[in-house]
């Protein structure tokens, strides 16, 4: 008997291979059977340089692939390849984990400006959503928030979940030196963007600072990475590092070696609507996670069993919940656990994918 030639896909766009979203992805689709190819282009090209490179890598890999993804933050080149596309007779699907619009406008803080680049952005998210053959992001509440931004045409959107990566799957979650009477090590790790609310924990960690029972460390380097030292030196804080991103297999025992693993907390319209991969990372270490409350939580988590919530834009709560915390090791424990569990159970390479392959099959 004939064995059936297995589905494949290109991953294509100027994009980082390490970047977990296209990692989980790529490694959900490859347990899954499909062949996987990758069409690197090189960052910070302009269109005019962008469209001969784009053509020649598009009609090279399209002979050996099914379908084409665009990949997350591409959304510039997404017009490019879906027109090439169709000359080719390719369908191509975008990752839409983060809109044009949303990156360089709302996060920007300029949404209420009205400029002639601004209304161009968002008509081109509009573009790339009705001309894709199929498009994704990563929660329901982020796809309303689509369907509010560019219409009817983000009613086609899947929802693939974010997901945790193998090598967070497979770490020992606690550090084997760590003494049962040291500190209790209160943790971020990101990049220090706005709705990463930064200035939210240091204020909760401002109540905190004459309690000997914590120590606490933020991990990353962003755009918020100044203001949060100079925030700190003002409001005096003890016990607090500051730490340098490590790479990913660094960084891995450093959260392992935490009590307890701190979100995102700004009152920011995006807050509500994603789910950061590191959330993800933390739970599967078997780490107790503290978390703004959002629509996005919900949609992925059972508060108050998986992971702990308080409202956004509070740094009292947030001082009084890693209190209630470092009080009740027995809650640590179970949502630690309830957490882990959750993660392995939906949120794998192999189970996110499985919307993604849905949709393509529709379309190839």
């Amino acid at each position: 008997m004939a064995t059936e030639t297995p589905r494949s896909v290109c991953y294509l766009g100027a994009f980082d291979t390490r970047y977990t979203r296209n990692r989980v992805i790529r490694a959900g689709l490859e347990a899954r059977g499909w062949k996987v190819s990758l069409a690197q282009l090189p960052t910070g090209l302009d269109a005019r340089r962008s469209l001969p490179l784009l053509w020649r890598t598009m009609r090279e890999e399209a002979r050996q692939c099914d379908a084409l993804i665009v990949a997350e933050h591409n959304q510039v080149l997404a017009p490019l390849a879906v027109g090439l596309g169709r000359l080719l007779g390719k369908p191509v699907i975008v990752d839409y984990i983060v809109g044009l619009y949303e990156s360089r406008v709302v996060d920007n803080n300029a949404a209420k400006k009205r400029h002639w680049r601004n209304r161009a952005i968002r008509a081109l998210d509009g573009w790339n959503m009705t001309t894709a053959k199929g498009m994704f992001t990563d929660t329901s509440r982020h796809k309303t928030a689509f369907l509010e931004q560019a219409g009817t045409a983000a009613r086609r959107m899947a929802v693939v979940p974010v997901g945790v990566d193998a090598e967070w799957l497979e770490a020992p979650g606690s550090a084997a030196d760590k003494a049962p009477d040291d500190p209790l090590l209160i943790q971020f790790y990101g990049n220090f963007n706005p709705f990463h609310g930064t200035e939210v924990i240091l204020r909760a960690l401002s109540w905190l600072n004459t309690d000997p029972r914590f120590r606490f460390e933020m991990i990353g380097r962003g755009p918020k990475h100044q203001d949060a030292l100079k925030r700190a030196k003002l409001l005096g804080l003890k016990n607090l590092s500051f730490v340098d991103p490590p790479t990913t297999p660094e960084l891995i025992p450093m959260v392992a070696r935490a009590d307890i693993c701190l979100g995102v907390f700004a009152r920011r319209t995006k807050t509500d609507y994603v789910v950061p991969h590191r959330i993800m990372e933390c739970l599967a270490l078997g780490k107790p996670v503290i978390t703004a409350a959002s629509a996005a939580i919900d949609e992925y988590f059972t508060p108050g069993e998986d992971l702990i919530t308080v409202p956004p834009s509070n740094p009292g709560d947030l001082a009084r919940t890693i209190r209630r915390l470092a009080d009740q090791p027995d809650l640590r424990e179970r949502v630690a656990l309830t957490g882990a569990a959750t993660v392995r159970r939906l949120y794998t390479p192999e189970q996110v994918v499985a919307p993604l392959i849905a949709l393509l099959e529709r379309v190839i």
